[in-house]
Order: C-alpha cells, then sequence, then structure tokens
C-alpha cells in the first residue's frame, strides 16, 4: 500500500512540475505577535555587529517579500512562454468505455426461436494524436509575445530590486541622521548644564539675576526634549530599515550599530550625458515598457493569423469488442455472439473562418490600439528617465555647494558661540546674546548633517535614476530567488563603448571619464556642473 502511494505521489509530482519555492516564515502566519514561531528569519543579524549598507541590501534582496514575489512572477511569465511553446505539439489522447446493456420485448407474441432478451457487454478503446499544421502563424506570434512577458517581468524583478536598494540606502541615512541630531542635542545638553552650574554660582554670590538661572533650566529640558524627539526618530528608522530587510521582529537587535557618516564633497562627477546614457541604456523600468510594446506588437500579428485558415492532420486507432447472448422469454439462451472490430484512421483538416461579423478586424484594431498606447508608454517613460536624471545631478551639485556653505557657517557659529561664551562669563554681554548664538550653533551643526546626508541621497537617487545600482552587485551567490538574466551595463561616451558586468567596475569608468574629460570645476567656493562651464 505504501508502495502504491509513493508511486502515486511521485506521478502526482510529474504532472504538477518539479518547481518548489521557499516558504514565508513561519513567524508570519501567527496572529499573536508574543506567540509566533521563530525561524531563521530571526537569525539574520546575529552574527553583525555594524551593519553596512550592503549588508542591509544583501538580506533585503533575500528576504524582502515585495521583491521575492516579483522574483518568482519572473518564473510564472516562464512557464507560460512554455506553455505556448506547447502549441506546436502533437495532441495525444487515449479513452476507455465500457458498458453492459440490456434489451427485451415485453408484449409482442413470437415464435419460440426468437429470442426475447438481448444482453450486450461491449467495450471500445481508442489512442488518437493530433497536431495542428499551419494557424496563419499565430502561434508563433503567441510564443513571441509570451517570451517577451518573461522578458517584462524580468525587467521588473530588477527595478523592483533598484527600488528596494535605493530605499534601503534611504533608510539607512535616516537612522544616521537621528543619531546625529541626538548626540547634537546631547552636546547642547551638556553646554547648557555647564552654563546652568556655572549661572547657579554667580547667582549665590549675587552677580546674576535668578532668571539667568531659570533660562538654563528651561534650554537644558528643551535639550532633553530634543533628544527624545531624536530618540523617537531613531526608533521609527530602525523599524522602517527592518521591515525593508525583511526582519520578522520588526525591529533591529540591541546590539546592532551602524556605520559613520562619511562624505567627499569633493568628489568629481561625470558630464550628465553619461548618465543619461547609462539610464537610457538600462532602466529596468524603460526596458520593461520597451518589451510591453513587443507584447502588444506580436499580439498584433498574432491577431491577423483569424484570416488564415487552420490545418490540423490526424490520426486515431480504436478496438471494439461486443459479447452478446441472446435469451428466450422463459430464460433459456437461444445463441450467442462475439467480435472483436480494431479500426484505424487518419488524415487532414482544413477549417476556414470567411465571415463572422468583423470580429477579427476589430479585433485586429484594437491589437492596433493597444500597440499605439504601448509605443506612447515607452515615450511617457523615456522623457520621464531624463528628467529624472537630470533632476537627480542638479540635485547632487545643489547639495555638495549647500553643504560647503553649511561648513563654512558652522565654522563661523562655532567661532562666535565661544567668543559670546566667555564675553558672557565675563559679564560683558547679556544671556540673550548667549541664546542667539548657542542657537545659531545647534542649527548649523544640525542643517549640516542634514546637508551631508542629502549629498549621500542625491547620490543614490542619481545612481538609481541612471540604471547604476543593480541587484548583481549586491546579489550573493547562495540567495534562494529564481535565477534572473545577468544585467550588464553599456554605455556609449563619444566614440568610446564601455561595458561593464557589475557596479563598481562602471563606477570607476565614470571616474576616469570625469577626471580626463568632465571635471567639475569650482567658482567661488561652488561646485559647477560640466555642462554649466
Amino acid at each position: 500500500m505504501k508502495r502504491c502511494l509513493s508511486l502515486l505521489a511521485l506521478l502526482v509530482l510529474g504532472i504538477s512540475g518539479c518547481q518548489s519555492f521557499k516558504e514565508p516564515p513561519i513567524a508570519t502566519t501567527e496572529n499573536l505577535f508574543q506567540a509566533r514561531k521563530r525561524d531563521g528569519a530571526d537569525d539574520l543579524l546575529k552574527d553583525i555587529k555594524v551593519l553596512t549598507i550592503a549588508d542591509a541590501q544583501r538580506i533585503a534582496l533575500k528576504n524582502n517579500p515585495d521583491y521575492k514575489s516579483a522574483a518568482y512572477a519572473v518564473n510564472a511569465a516562464k512557464m507560460a512562454y512554455y506553455q505556448a511553446l506547447g502549441a506546436y505539439s502533437p495532441t495525444f489522447n487515449a479513452s476507455f468505455n465500457m458498458s453492459n446493456t440490456h434489451t427485451w420485448d415485453a408484449h409482442n407474441v413470437k415464435n419460440a426461436t426468437d429470442n426475447d432478451m438481448n444482453m450486450r457487454f461491449g467495450t471500445n478503446t481508442s489512442i488518437s494524436a493530433s497536431w495542428l499544421l499551419f494557424d496563419g502563424l499565430s502561434r508563433y506570434f503567441n510564443a513571441k509575445a509570451a517570451k517577451a512577458g518573461e522578458k517584462y517581468q524580468q525587467a521588473m524583478e530588477e527595478n523592483a530590486a533598484r527600488n528596494l536598494l535605493s530605499g534601503i540606502v534611504y533608510a539607512y541615512n535616516s537612522i544616521l541622521l537621528a543619531r546625529a541630531e541626538l548626540e547634537i542635542a546631547k552636546s547642547d545638553l551638556e553646554f547648557q548644564q555647564i552654563c546652568l552650574k556655572e549661572t547657579e554660582l554667580k547667582q549665590e554670590v549675587g552677580t546674576v539675576p535668578f532668571s539667568d538661572v531659570l533660562n538654563f533650566k528651561i534650554r537644558a529640558r528643551s535639550a532633553e526634549n530634543a533628544m527624545l524627539v531624536a530618540e523617537r526618530s531613531y526608533a521609527l528608522a530602525t523599524y522602517a530599515l527592518a521591515v525593508l530587510m525583511g526582519y520578522p521582529d520588526g525591529k533591529m537587535p540591541e546590539w546592532i550599530t551602524f556605520d559613520e557618516i562619511k562624505v567627499d564633497v569633493d568628489a568629481v562627477l561625470p558630464n550628465v550625458e553619461v548618465y543619461l546614457d547609462a539610464a537610457l541604456a538600462n532602466r529596468p523600468d524603460l526596458r520593461a515598457m520597451r518589451e510591453n510594446l513587443n507584447i502588444r506588437k506580436y499580439n498584433k500579428y498574432s491577431a491577423y493569423g483569424a484570416y488564415s485558415p487552420t490545418i490540423s492532420a490526424f490520426a486515431e486507432f480504436n478496438v471494439s469488442t461486443s459479447n452478446t447472448r441472446f435469451y428466450h422469454r422463459h430464460g433459456s439462451k437461444i445463441n450467442h455472439t462475439h467480435s472483436t472490430t480494431p479500426s484505424l484512421s487518419y488524415g487532414v483538416t482544413a477549417n476556414w473562418t470567411i465571415f463572422n461579423g468583423f470580429i477579427r478586424w476589430n479585433k485586429i484594431r484594437e491589437a492596433r490600439a493597444n500597440e499605439a498606447i504601448a509605443k506612447f508608454n515607452v515615450v511617457s517613460s523615456w522623457l520621464a528617465v531624463i528628467q529624472e536624471v537630470r533632476d537627480s545631478y542638479t540635485n547632487y551639485i545643489f547639495s555638495v555647494n549647500q553643504a560647503k556653505l553649511y561648513e563654512q557657517i558652522l565654522a563661523y557659529s562655532t567661532e562666535q558661540r565661544d567668543l559670546v561664551a566667555k564675553e558672557y562669563e565675563a559679564g560683558t554681554i547679556g544671556i540673550t546674546r548667549l541664546n542667539e548664538v548657542q542657537n545659531d550653533l545647534i542649527n548649523a551643526e544640525s542643517t549640516l548633517v542634514s546637508a551631508y546626508l542629502n549629498i549621500k541621497n542625491a547620490k543614490v537617487q542619481l545612481d538609481t535614476a541612471a540604471g547604476l545600482i543593480t541587484r548583481d552587485y549586491y546579489l550573493k551567490a547562495e540567495t534562494d530567488v529564481p535565477e534572473a538574466e545577468n544585467t550588464n551595463i553599456e554605455v556609449q561616451h563619444g566614440k568610446e563603448i564601455i561595458v561593464k558586468t557589475n557596479q563598481s567596475a562602471f563606477i570607476k569608468d565614470l571616474n576616469e571619464i570625469a577626471e580626463e574629460e568632465a571635471e567639475v570645476t569650482t567658482q567661488d567656493g561652488k561646485v559647477v556642473a560640466p555642462e554649466a562651464k
């Protein structure tokens, strides 16, 4: 019995296919968070002390459910393509039926030699085959459309990875910003507490009024409030990053720390046309729109096939058996016959629809309209990519220039605060001025940190817009998502063709171009883009 069940299971597996996929974390199937079952997904971060952006991106590519669903959509599209290819195969069918028939005469008066009841037992076994020989190339274009659909899903998967990877960077930078704001608030609190102690001593000897003491107490509490706000922002940012990484616990473990803020404000950029070329050659969403246009084009060609005749070949082998017993009305058997009748038939059939109420013609017109829609969608996506690259490029230049100004403002604000603090301690200036310069310093520190992270975000935005952030650069070999086609970055710059298969090599070439042909210059401390020289 067990052997039969095993054979049946193998038969079902063969019929349903051998493709399998990794189940989502079992923790997500529970209704109560505390009662959830823990599995390997809860151990994603157990060996990590300092979580880098690259680590977060690799983990997200292996565990983010939105990306994994996009990855399996590629497999679904591939199976649809295989189904379309199946239309070229002949079809074989086997059938068998068995019947037992009783007939009798209830009222007729017959001679003694006539039978009154017949009992016939018969079987019919047949094997047939059919093969569509010609259908006006509809099968061919349906297969081409299905293949384009597979490429469309591959492009959409790469686009999902592109957006996920950039989203990881934005979430990571939000953590760095919140942490920096927390440090600024702590520094402000430390300064206010020092001033408070000194002012309390002065108030005791009567050199300053008690209102000065209250001033620093109030400002110390304001600094503590700023710390609370920064701690909340830090917690929310870590939650967002954990969810993007597919971490079931929904928050980062206590031992996880993050990188320091590192920004090179003197980095050079290639000319914007290089990024435009990269984007137009490699943006997966634009490639998806082009594949969608191919789908619509092949659907249109397939619709023309309805005007063509269809030609099919067929063959059938049939075996019929009959076992008939004839009985007298009193129950005595009169006669018995048995026959076996094999037959074989084959041939070719042709069918041609002459007129069906303009259904075929209107279907072609519908397909043409859908193709036109897809063409304009490609144009719209092309323009959107151009705008996104130019906006990102301009935003990066602006962010760098702004950060340079804020560096100077912070230097001036620090020097000014220190001078005013000494003057207040000497009693030559009022507390209002000290409050003002301290506010200026805190604002300068905060805006400079934000400016640094704006540069990092602007660079990620530019790389994302140019299609330079790819899944293959971060995805490790042991990932369980289905294999996809490698994405080559191919860009023509002038007469030179740059072809690379990973992000780092391509960015290295971009830097070489920037240094040789399109160096960013400075005018009065501001960065000037190559095209603005």
